[in-house]
Order: structure tokens, then sequence, then C-alpha cells
């Protein structure tokens, strides 16, 4: 008996790995996307290589290899290098692409202020309707119009300026009679895109110069338009016949089925994703079915088995039908606005058509990264659109997946066919195939919707600050509803054609499968630890996670798959598990005044460990409010607050909280007796909730001594038994002594309320305070500032037109200041050996503040 040979382990995994795929576009795609990426770094690395010197830089090397091409001889080193040279040749496009938006004029003309101007241009993109809350308007809901204008000319001041660039529009109301390629003229306030201004806030200038705009323009009145030519060109002439399509089917929406559910239709259907209110958009981000609002391959695959039925029952040729699906898919693409998603399907569509028609197998893999190499060539800066990432994502998931799992099912089936035919009848008879097949279609859905969402949550969480393991169950109860839902919707418009009456029979259906739908969202989004808010992962892990994911297809056995996966996934979470630990706070007292528009938003870290938040909200805008507030939260290591005030009942102090109630484990929540009873019914919403989760609201005033609250912090206002006609005058005055320095947080204390304040006796020292009613230059204002004898003044808010009041005031007692909206968020420190620094978040870092508060108060900015 010969002795077992050892096994070499190289010799193992060698046998364990198997060729690619026949995929010949493959190697191009990836070297193109690879190309496009490495002149992306060299812009962001080399900060002194411009565009043309970069793209100089890679005509050489594509000569280079060009040259290297023509020397070489095999046919598989040609390929190779073929491909390879997709990498210079992409790089100096996405270098050249650079250059042209840089070199955009009217970028040059926009400021992060925004300025009052009239400009010409034409109006290049659909036009999209939707109501808004504005605070210039009250309360009411108003109508908005949005679309995007290339501009010819522009008046800043007196001066015409001949400009070229894009700018996004917002109109507050309707212009029936606007059109895509109109040339217009119009009267509002531009302003470039800025910088973020707080910690964690996303660099959205970044993401909006990528796509080609310098900045947006807000018109108050839909009289601020006058169109002076009408469109003329036949290409637009086309798209707006497909968005009159549009607003038809909107109209038979709103007509046939009830409201909620004409919104949802809209949505699921057409895309138009502006109709629904802000919650509906959050539920469906939490329960992971936020893909129902893109329109992907499932809404044209049902455009399409659609049509296929109808010519089928009347008889179409074969030929006639594949050019009537063609035209169908370009005709549906339009009709969704061109998004990526149905690009996509629509050309994977056409080419599964096409090679269909020469009698050829059409492969699914090649087709979508031959979809892809389009893409990028079209237009580079797509494979930085978050939209397409995650589109080409799930996709190439599904497809990746889904032919190993049919294979292998089918391979089993042939295997234990039995061969007896009265067997064969018996164990596939009526009554077991059909619970054997659902069985078999709920563990495939299942397994595909498992495998979705282990791919795309590092993606999700670290663009979305979120996990929802809810999103596997979701989609399994919704998927099947979707489909008929998304059908009904689809052939309502289309059944009103005929007459108007088929379009409220088909109405019926819709309505109970939306409601049905609408219902399994609003149970899963409730549900306790279905979703959790987490901080996101750094871009280095998550690019790690795909790079080894990666390696899935390139392995030979099943089961050495599954193993591999299982525990690099395993692996990959317990990793950024340990970097989910709270940051552990220094010996110190560090207060962030963020930016969050119009309205007040203050993070307060005790050197006990302890985290709070002094208000957060902002007029008109409370996703703004919430967003910054969470993000800066999770920036600065916080996962949970330990108490939050509520200053007062103004909405731009509290209308953020609603979603940080759901981000954030909170544990108590201060106020004072007016706002608890307040008549307010979104503060009562919000207090219903907040008792829901376990924080109960508790009043809080100047004799009460709490046994949360340290020694060193105290409540200024109001006293006990105050009462005021004005919410302001009972503002929450919070003061906190540390280091031989305090702090001072009025909210927007104003007329009585500052007079009983002043009353008390104050130990002068080393005061930061923050304006009262972000800086109202009134009497009681400067009496405050007199008599907090402040070292520096914090303004909470967005520009306001007696700003130079305020300044003088400050200005007359030597005290310096800085506002939020102009110096971006401001961080206080505080030491316990009576130091201090003072620091804003410039360029996403912070930055110091030197102040010299003897022998006078002064700011400026440290070089």
């Amino acid at each position: 008996m010969t002795p077992a040979s050892p096994v070499n382990a190289g010799e193992f995994f060698k046998s364990q790995i198997q060729p690619i795929p026949s995929c010949p576009i493959l190697p191009f795609t990836v070297c193109a996307a690879s190309g496009i990426y490495l002149d992306f770094l060299a812009d962001w690395l080399i900060c002194a290589a411009v565009p043309t010197t970069r793209l100089l830089l890679w005509i050489c090397v594509s000569a280079t290899l060009c040259s290297i091409l023509r020397l070489s001889v095999a046919a598989s080193l040609r390929t190779l290098v073929c491909s390879l040279t997709c990498i210079p040749v992409f790089a100096g496009y996405h270098a050249l692409k650079t250059s042209q938006n840089q070199q955009f004029s009217i970028t040059h003309a926009l400021s992060e202020i925004s300025q009052p101007c009239v400009l010409s241009g034409t109006i290049i993109s659909d036009i999209r309707n939707s109501k808004s809350l504005d605070h210039r308007l009250g309360d009411s809901k108003t109508d908005m119009t949005r679309f995007d204008i290339r501009v010819h000319k522009i008046r800043l001041g007196t001066q015409d300026q001949n400009v070229s660039g894009h700018l996004r529009v917002m109109v507050y109301g309707h212009k029936p009679e606007l059109h895509t390629g109109c040339e217009v003229v119009l009267i509002g306030k531009v302003k470039g895109y800025s910088a973020p201004t707080n910690p964690g806030e996303v660099d959205r200038s970044v993401i909006h110069r990528r796509r080609g705009f310098s900045g947006f323009l807000q018109c108050y009145s839909a009289s601020a338009i006058t169109i002076t030519r009408m469109n003329k060109n036949p290409f637009y002439g086309f798209w707006n016949h497909s968005q009159s399509l549009v607003d038809y089917a909107l109209e038979k929406f709103f007509k046939h089925l009830k409201r909620p559910n004409a919104e949802f239709a809209s949505a699921l259907a057409l895309g138009c994703r502006e109709l629904l209110d802000q919650d509906t958009k959050r539920k469906l981000l939490v329960t992971g079915t936020a893909h129902m609002l893109s329109v992907s391959g499932l809404h044209l695959g049902l455009v399409v088995w659609c049509f296929n039925v109808a010519a089928s029952m009347v008889r179409i040729r074969t030929a006639h039908r594949v050019f009537l699906i063609v035209a169908i898919c370009i005709l549906y693409s339009f009709v969704t606005g061109l998004r990526p998603p149905v690009l996509r399907s629509s050309f994977m569509a056409i080419t599964c058509l096409v090679a269909t028609g020469m009698n050829r197998s059409s492969n699914s893999v090649n087709s979508l990264f031959l979809c892809a190499l389009i893409f990028i060539s079209c237009n580079c800066m797509l494979l930085f659109d978050m939209g397409v990432q995650l589109s080409f994502l799930a996709v190439g998931t599904l497809v990746t997946i889904h032919t190993p799992f049919t294979g292998k099912a089918r391979a089993k089936a042939t295997v234990d066919l039995p061969v007896n035919s009265s067997e064969k009848r018996k164990n596939h008879g009526f009554t077991k195939s059909i619970p054997r097949s659902l069985v078999k279609v709920t563990l495939k859905s299942m397994y595909l919707s498992t495998a979705l969402f282990a791919v795309t949550a590092p993606f999700l969480w670290f663009h979305f600050n979120l996990i929802s393991p809810i999103s596997i169950l979701a989609n399994l109860l919704i998927g099947p509803l979707l489909v008929f839902a998304l059908l009904t919707s689809l052939v309502l418009p289309v059944l009103c054609l005929i007459h108007d009456g088929l379009g409220g029979v088909c109405g019926m259906p819709c309505n109970f499968l939306l409601d049905i739908i609408r219902g399994f969202i609003d149970i899963t989004s409730e549900m306790k630890n279905g979703h959790f808010w987490l901080p996101s992962p750094t871009l280095t892990s998550v690019i790690s996670f795909y790079l080894m994911l990666s390696a899935v297809p390139f392995l030979k056995s099943t089961l050495l798959k599954r193993y591999y996966v299982a525990c690099f996934i395993v692996t990959w979470i317990l990793f950024q598990a340990t970097q989910l630990r709270p940051v552990d706070h220094q010996n110190s007292l560090d207060v962030v005044f963020l930016n969050v528009g119009h309205g007040t938003s203050v993070v307060i870290q005790l050197p006990n460990h302890q985290n709070w938040l002094y208000d957060c909200g902002s007029l008109g805008q409370p996703q703004r409010a919430s967003k910054v507030t969470a993000r800066a939260l999770w920036e600065l290591g916080i996962l949970r607050l330990d108490a939050l005030f509520i200053s007062h009942a103004d909405s731009d102090h509290y209308n953020g909280i609603w979603r940080l109630l759901d981000q954030f484990e909170i544990d108590e929540i201060y106020t004072t007796r007016t706002v608890l009873n307040s008549r307010s019914v979104n503060l009562k919403r919000l207090f219903d909730k907040a008792r829901f989760i376990g924080a109960v609201p508790s009043k809080v005033g100047r004799e009460d001594r709490l046994v949360r609250l340290p020694d060193h912090v105290e409540i200024l206002h109001p006293p006990e038994h105050w009462i005021v006609e004005c919410d302001n005058g009972s503002s929450l005055v919070l003061k906190i002594s540390y280091g031989g320095y305090t702090l001072i947080l009025p909210g927007d204390i104003e007329g009585e309320g500052i007079r009983e304040l002043i009353s008390q006796q104050y130990k002068t020292e080393g005061t930061v305070v923050m304006a009262p009613h972000h800086g109202s230059p009134t009497e009681e204002t400067k009496d405050f500032i007199q008599w907090s004898d402040p070292i520096l003044c914090v303004i909470s808010g967005r520009r306001r037109p007696n700003e130079k009041l305020l300044l003088n005031l400050l200005n007359s007692e030597k005290i310096p200041s800085v506002f939020t909206h102009r110096d971006h968020a401001i961080r206080v420190r505080l030491f316990a050996d009576g130091t201090q620094s003072y620091q804003r978040w410039n360029h996403n870092r912070w930055q110091e503040l030197m102040i010299d508060i003897n022998p006078v108060k002064n700011l400026e900015m440290n070089p």
C-alpha cells in the first residue's frame, strides 16, 4: 500500500479557482472604471495637477501602451493590452470632463451668499411639480416647480454677463405653459453650492458639480418667470409629448385612486417621487423598500409582458412585435425621465431581443458590463452617482447568484424524477404540486432577498447610516403584491383611453393592493429592532468589503463559496462593531453650535461623559435640522443622548426632534411647563411619541433641582408659576459653569423674560453666550449683553436684514461674535485648568479661532 502524497496548500486552493465565464466586456469595463477612479484620486491627492496636465499625462501613457500593442504578437496579450489601454483613455476623459465643469463661467460669478439676479436660459429637464412647506408663506402647502436650466446670460447688480453653465431652479408656484426647451427669463436669488458647514455633513457641492450644476436659483413667484421663446427643438418636442403622457397618467391616478394611493402609484409606476410626503419616504427607507420608488427593470419587464400578451391576442408577427417592444422600451424610458436604471434595463432587454433575433444566446453578465461601459462612455460622472452604483450592484448580485441557483435546482430535479409513470402522477398531483411550488418559490425569494440585503447593506449603511434587517421580511411580503399593484397602476391609464369607466373598475383592485402594501410598510417600519441607525463605516472598509466579495464568482466549489462569504461577512461585521464604541470624552466641556439655517441645535458634551442636546429645529426645514444634528452626533462619537432640552414652543427649536427619536436613544426630555401645556398639535404628537419610546418629558424650572443634572448646571429661567402670553418670554435658560467659565443658552427669551432674568444677581466671569432670539437687536438684548458681559457671543440662525444693528451693539461693547450662517459650526471647549479654545468647522476639519479677552475683546482666525 503506497503512502498518500502530501497535500500542497497552494495546489489545493488553485484547484478551487475556476476561470472567468465567457464575458469579453468585463476587462474593458473594469479597466475603464479603474481609469476614471485613478484620475479622481490624482485630482484629490495631487491638488496642483490641473485637469489639462493630467490629460496630457494620460495621453502619453495611452500612446505608450498603444506602441506596446503593436509589438505584441500573442492574441491573449493583445486582448490584455487592449483592455489596459482603456485605463489612460478613460482617465483622460475624466480629466477633460473635470476641466469642462471647472470652466463654466457662471461658477466664478456665484458665491455662497444668495444674490438677487436676472438671468436668461433654456430649460433642459422635465418640469416637476410638487407640494412643499415654505416658511415665507406660513404653514400652508404651496405648489413648487423644479427644473434645470442652461444659463446664457446673468445680471448681478447692474451689469449683464454672458455666461455658460447649468443651474437648478426652484419656483414657489406653478406655471402650466412651461415646457422643456423653452427659453425663459427668471428673477430670483442665485447661490452657489457651499462646502460642508457642520461635522459629518456630506459635501453636496462636489456631487452637484460632478453632475454639471454650479448652483441653484430660487424664484418666489411664478410671475417671476417670463417665456421669451417656445420650444423649437425636435428632441425636446418628443420629450414634452412623453411628459404629457405622464400628466395624463397622473390625472387618472388622482381621479380613480385615493389621494395617498395616487401619490404612491405615481412614484411606483412613473417615478414621480416628489409627490410623496417625507414620512412615507422615511418609512420606505427604514424598511428597505425604497427601491419601489426607483423605476427599474421590474417596471419595464411588466410593461413588455403586458404588451406581449396583448400582441399575442391580436396575433402580431414576431418581427413586428420585437420592433414594437423596442419602441415601447424607448418610450417608457422617456416617460420615466431617462433615469439610469430604466435605461439599463431597456438596454439589456433590447440586447436580449437582438440576440434572440440573431439566434444567439444572450449573456446577462456580459450585457450588464456592456451597459456599464456605454454609460461611463457617455458620461463618466455617472460612475460616482449613488443611484447608478446601487442599481448596478443590485442587478449584478441577482444576475450572479440566480444562474447557479437555478442550475442546481434543475440538476436536482432531473436526478430525482421517478421512473414509474403512475408514481410520477402520484407525486405530481394537483394537491401536492401547488404547496411544493409555493415552498420552493418562498425559499427562493427568501434566498434572493437575504443575498440582496447582505450585498447592499454596507453600501446603504455608508450613505444613509442605516441597517435594515427587516427589509428581508418586508420585501418577501410586499414583493408579490408589488407586482400586481404595479401592473394595475400601469394598466389603469391605458384602460382610461378606451373608456374612463374602465379606469374606475381597475382602480378598485389597485386601491386594495396599495392599501395592503402601505399597511405592511407602516407595520414593518414600527417593528422594534427592525432597523438601526448607526455611524457609517469608513469608505476604505466599504471598498475592501466589495473587493473581497468580488472574489466569490471565481471560486469553484459551492460549499467553499458559502464558507468564504459567511466567514468574511461575520469578520467584517465584528470589525465594524469594534468601531462603534462611544468616544471617550476628555476632561473638558465641549459645546458645538450647529448651522441648521434659521434655527437652533446645540450639542453639549459634559466632563462626566454625559451628552446633551439643547433644541433641534430649523424654520421650514425640519429634515435639515434632524439630518445635520444626527450626522454631527455620529461624527462626534455620540451614540445616545442623556438629556434633551426644549427651550420653548417655536417650531424652529423642536421640529427636528421627531426623527432624532428614531435614530438615537434619549434618556430624558426637559422643558418648561409652558411647552408641556402648549396647544400645538405637533408638540403633542412629539411628546406622545417620546413617551412611547420611554423618554418621558419632564418639567424643569429655576427652583427645580433634578438629580440627573450635575451641580455645575443651573436653570436660570423660567421661575415657578411664571406665566406670560408670549412663548419666547418663557424660554428655558440653561447655565453651565466649568473651569472658571460659564456658558449661557437663553433660547428665544425676550421682553418680560429678559427683564426677569437680568433682575437676578449674576457674578461676572468668563461667559460664552448664545444671542437671544437668534440675535434680535432689541433694547432687552442690549441689557442682556451688558448683564452677562460675555467674552464671546454666538449667533445661531440665518442671515437677517437687521444683523448690522446687532453687530454695532456688540462692537460698541467690544465683544467678539461668530455667526453659524457665516462661520459654520462653532465649537467652544472649556478645560478644568481654566484654559479654553474656540474652533469653527471649515473644509471638513476643525479650524482654531483665537480670542484675546484682555485688554480688548476681538476675534480673528488663526492662520
